[in-house]
């Protein structure tokens, strides 16, 4: 209402500034002393009725100012309406606003409310640019993606496992294959080099004994060896000699080298402890070996020697002074023929 009588004040300003132009432009033809005072007049209502404008314009703009504030303020109202009808309901809102309800439900409404604005508050500010919005759904989209991955690993895991459990029993069925294998030529070695008797070799549960525990609660497949030299009651590795153990060792080892030959093979003094007639076995053994390997051996063994085909030595000169001497049997037995 304020505005409006100050919009018809302003209004009534302008039409006595359009009279008084108006009688300007009339005296602009009579004398210049009466048109000169007359001017001042005009000059001086004008200044009053400018500082007029600017006091209702200053007054206008404060009722727009205030204006402001209560569209805030009923903006306000209008969430915290919307607020209570979600929380109460609109009929017990209603019964609220039209004070149809007791003085107890009326305190028991206003505690609730005092205690969730109370809440609101303590959440501070709450950003009305659609930040909070934004930020819920990159956190949503980030967590099905979490759970995508997890999802895909879980399903990768399976089939690990699956792929896992797949590879250990073709393992286990390829090891027992391989024991039985082995098993075949460790039995056909160790009768060529005793001139019979029985050797094999089997599958044992070896317990685990970890540190700090008294109990043993886990096991590992290991392997163990059963022997039994012809015409003796001797069983058992710990029963033989040295010299036998070593002919038993020979005969596992050519046994699995036989099995999967390897490129080449080292064997570092494994006939020390032969007699001559066992050298002559040793020496057909690695004859039929060096069919599949190349064999580099350590030995001072004349037998073993005598199959190489190329010996390496170290022989001293007269003048004190050790070097290396190789020497091809083939071409050494064509010269000395």
């Amino acid at each position: 209402e304020e505005n409006i009588e100050l919009q018809g004040k302003i209004e009534i300003l302008k039409e006595n500034l359009d009279s008084l132009f108006k009688k300007k432009r009339i005296l602009n033809s009579t004398s210049d002393n009466a048109q000169e005072v007359f001017q001042q007049e005009v000059q001086i209502e004008i200044l009053k009725l400018e500082k007029e404008q600017e006091k209702i314009t200053t007054k206008i703009n404060s009722l727009l100012s205030r204006k402001n504030i209560l569209l805030n303020e009923i903006n306000d109202f209008e969430r915290e309406e919307t607020f209570a009808i979600s929380l109460f309901g609109q009929k017990e809102y209603s019964n609220f606003l039209n004070n149809k309800i007791s003085n107890n439900d009326n305190n028991y409404i206003h505690e609730k409310i005092v205690r969730v604005k109370a809440f609101i508050e303590s959440m501070g500010d709450i950003p009305q640019d659609g930040s909070i919005e934004k930020e819920y759904l990159q956190l949503k989209e980030a967590q099905e993606s979490v759970e995508k991955e997890v999802k895909d690993l879980e399903n990768s895991k399976t089939e690990l496992n699956k792929l896992i459990s797949d590879i250990t029993e073709e393992i286990e069925k390829r090891f027992k294959e391989g024991i039985k294998k082995v098993n075949q030529e460790f039995s056909d070695f160790f009768k060529t080099l005793f001139v019979g008797g029985e050797a094999s070799i089997f599958l044992v549960d070896i317990p685990i004994k970890k540190e700090n525990e008294d109990d043993i609660q886990e096991f590992e497949l290991g392997i163990d060896l059963k022997v039994a030299l012809p015409n003796k009651k001797i069983k058992g590795l710990g029963m033989l000699s040295g010299g036998e153990r070593s002919l038993t060792s020979i005969a596992l080892l050519f046994a699995m080298s036989s099995i999967t030959p390897p490129p080449f093979i080292i064997l570092d003094e494994t006939d020390a402890a032969l007699d001559e007639a066992n050298s002559k076995k040793y020496g057909d053994m690695i004859e039929k070996l060096s069919k599949h390997s190349q064999l580099i051996l350590i030995t001072h063994n004349r037998e073993t020697m005598s199959r190489a085909d190329l010996l390496y030595g170290v022989t001293m000169a007269q003048d004190g002074a050790s070097k290396m001497l190789s020497i091809s049997l083939e071409q050494a037995a064509a010269v000395a023929k």
